[in-house]
């Protein structure tokens, strides 16, 4: 089976099955951007209301000198700063515990990845899995969908949900992600 392409569709990912084109299926990532998500009208004025009163010298400066539309631009893209900056460290850490699980060497991380880098590097000692696919795709049929997932994982636990290397495979498990990948995985 070859590799599975994506399509956009009005901001919606589509998974095109590689051995008949004209079968289609949402993503996953896509179906759920479609639930609502109250909460986040909340979180987005609190992230407006801390840096407003966390840099209120700067804000009024700003008001005061590039104009009151500069400082509200400045106030209302709060909550779209920071969801960026953590998704550019999710993105790197997501490379580098792909790295790591493959195995690789990883050497000196910007401070921001390294307690990422040591807790997955922990992970890994102590649960010592092993990778069955990485950047792959899952298709249901079923369930008429698709998404890629970062990493399936087999972790062998002891009665007591203990990691171990013996006896059969207790539990796998897959990883998440929104990256393309190869040939779908069917359920």
């Amino acid at each position: 089976m070859g590799s599975v392409r994506t399509i956009q569709r009005s901001g919606s990912r589509f998974y095109i099955d590689p051995e008949d084109s004209t079968v289609k299926r949402p993503g996953v990532t896509s179906i759920i951007s479609m639930l609502p998500k109250p909460f986040l009208a909340f979180w987005n004025a609190k992230m407006v209301a801390e840096l407003a009163v966390d840099s209120f010298p700067f804000v009024q400066q700003m008001a005061e000198t590039a104009g009151r539309d500069a400082a509200v631009d400045y106030l209302k893209g709060a909550a779209r700063r920071y969801t960026k900056a953590r998704a550019d460290i999710g993105s790197d850490a997501h490379d580098m515990f792909e790295r790591m699980i493959r195995g690789e060497y990883v050497g000196h991380v910007h401070p921001d990845l390294e307690p990422y880098r040591a807790h997955f590097a922990s992970f890994l000692e102590a649960v010592n899995p092993e990778l069955v696919r990485a950047e792959d795709v899952a298709w249901s049929e079923t369930h008429d969908y698709a998404g890629s997932f970062d990493a399936m994982l087999r972790v062998w636990l002891d009665d007591e949900g203990k990691p171990t290397r013996t006896g059969p495979a207790r539990l796998t498990c897959s990883l998440p992600t929104g990256r393309r990948a190869r040939a779908p995985t069917r359920t």
